[in-house]
């Protein structure tokens, strides 16, 4: 249970981290004005002034820091299932709903948005899973040619069972 707690906090902080250098770099290579956060109409100004490229830059920003959080749950929870990327990823989405509520984007990119958060948060939790997997197999291979059973397409049970028909 506490290593889910800190999977999830751990993951929060990285997926923040990743999003926030990657929205830093799109404001320095493309020159926007860095907005006052205390200012409402500045921060609009600023998403006005984006281009389609910036907020392409964005979306890959949210998906990158999503994707960062899930393998970083991977790595660190004890639960195998998606319950933390799924809650992880709602409250995120639910904050990407709320800023869109207090300053407007293009449709596109709201809708784009919405998509951002869950998907690569499973797709980067799962793809640790995937490795685990792998490695697994591969361990369940060479334990059946240690035991002299080879090996066949059908995977190592089959190749033992094959030998005695």
């Amino acid at each position: 249970m506490v290593r889910n707690i800190l999977a999830a906090v751990v993951a929060l902080l990285v997926g923040w981290i990743v999003t926030s250098a990657i929205q830093m770099l799109n404001f320095l290579i493309s020159g926007l004005p860095w907005p006052d956060m205390n200012d409402a109409s500045s921060f609009q100004r600023m998403i006005d002034s984006m281009t389609t490229l910036h907020f392409i830059v964005l979306l890959l920003g949210y998906a990158l820091g999503s994707f960062a959080a899930g393998l970083t749950i991977g790595w660190i929870a004890k639960s195998k299932g998606n319950i933390i990327p799924l809650i992880i990823g709602g409250f995120l989405t639910l904050m990407w709903v709320l800023n869109n509520v207090s300053y407007t984007h293009p449709m596109w990119v709201l809708i784009l948005g919405l998509f951002m958060f869950i998907p690569f948060m499973i797709l980067g939790k799962n793809f640790t899973a995937g490795s685990d997997t792998v490695s697994a197999e591969a361990g369940l291979a060479d334990d059946a040619v240690a035991a002299g059973g080879g090996l066949s397409e059908d995977g190592p049970e089959e190749a033992s069972t094959q030998e005695e028909d």
